[in-house]
């Protein structure tokens, strides 16, 4: 079980991964981000997997049954290999899931807390699944929800900058602070600051 398209850019630390296509159609929106990763400043490895799921069913990964799906072994079997401390999930969205994900009682009905809406558009910033971070203990471990929208253009770029900002990140220090410095946003400060710190809580408990 292995990932479609794996493809690997520089060398040495930190190690990057990115996943896209994780389950149903979403590939299908978040190649226009893996199409057109920002490379070109590449510190560290970076490990991209543009689609991880090869068949199109729809487990969401906030549900413990997707971790013992074909996608969900084959995404855990890729983490175990490449062992990174920035990892990044692409996923994508119809516009009528855009208020569950945002739900603030989010966290006490899923376990993940609500994503946050970019200023200026419909790109969500968020955390990976409670139950990956159980599994795997990340430093930064970010997920982006694209939206299926006809023009999702502006979204595809700010995604895009993000990725950057991931791209040419040093350490994970970099990564969080250069989000912050991308977007003028101050909400996007004060939501990085307790992501942060509950995506740690799972290191922390496993310490």
């Amino acid at each position: 079980m292995r990932p479609l398209g794996i493809r690997v850019y520089g060398e040495g630390r930190p190690v990057k991964l990115i996943a896209g296509g994780l389950h149903g159609r979403e590939w299908r929106t978040t190649r226009k981000v893996t199409d057109r990763l920002p490379v070109g400043r590449l510190r560290g490895t970076l490990v991209v997997a543009p689609r991880v799921a090869k068949s199109e069913d729809y487990i969401s990964t906030t549900r413990k049954e997707y971790y013992s799906s074909e996608a969900g072994r084959a995404l855990l079997n890729l983490l175990s290999t490449v062992r990174p401390s920035i990892y990044v999930e692409l996923h994508a969205y119809a516009r009528r899931s855009l208020e569950r994900l945002t739900d603030p009682e989010r966290i006490e009905k899923c376990g993940v807390p609500p994503f946050h809406r970019l200023r200026g558009g419909y790109l969500l910033i968020g955390s990976v699944s409670h139950h990956l971070l159980s599994l795997h203990p990340l430093p930064a471990a970010i997920a982006l929800e694209i939206p299926m929208k006809k023009d999702n253009s502006a979204e595809v770029e700010d995604a895009l900058r993000i990725l950057r900002v991931v791209c040419e990140a040093c350490d994970v220090e970099d990564v969080w602070r250069g989000i912050c410095e991308a977007f003028d946003d101050e909400g996007l400060r004060e939501y990085v600051s307790r992501i942060r710190s509950w995506i740690l809580s799972f290191a922390s408990a496993r310490a």
